[in-house]
């Protein structure tokens, strides 16, 4: 069975309302080929661009997602990308888990009001 897990790190710091926003986009979501699941797309105080999203490991096996190079996408065009450097950034075979993906050298992009429905993430 497909479970929901917070990283402990998550887990310690996500509020009451965000956790509950989480859990219901889980348990709203369809099974698919999708790894990831855009919730929202904000800024951090240094003006990196923040991509929250829901991992989903619908695999037999664990997933690790250390090192790897992760593109956000606009309508098929690649319009950023990171390094995966976070050790933490492993999800356990048949788990969902929030991950935040930080876009350090995007200050300029500007997704302000975006809808997520048109961004997508993929490795690259």
């Amino acid at each position: 069975m497909h479970r929901l897990f917070f990283e402990p790190t998550w887990e310690k710091n996500v509020s009451y309302e965000i956790r509950k926003k989480i859990e219901k986009r889980f348990s709203d979501r369809n099974t698919s080929t999708h790894m990831f699941d855009i919730l929202w797309t904000t800024r951090n105080h240094r003006g990196h661009l923040l991509v929250i999203t829901l991992i989903h490991n619908e695999l037999e096996e664990n997933l690790s997602l250390i090192h790897e190079q992760i593109g956000l996408y606009k309508n098929n065009q690649l319009i950023a990308e990171t390094h995966v450097t976070e050790e933490k950034c492993f999800i356990p075979k048949y788990t969902s888990m929030p991950w935040t993906f930080i876009f350090r050298d995007h200050t300029q992009l500007d997704l302000h009001g975006e809808e997520t429905d048109k961004l997508e993430l993929r490795k690259i």
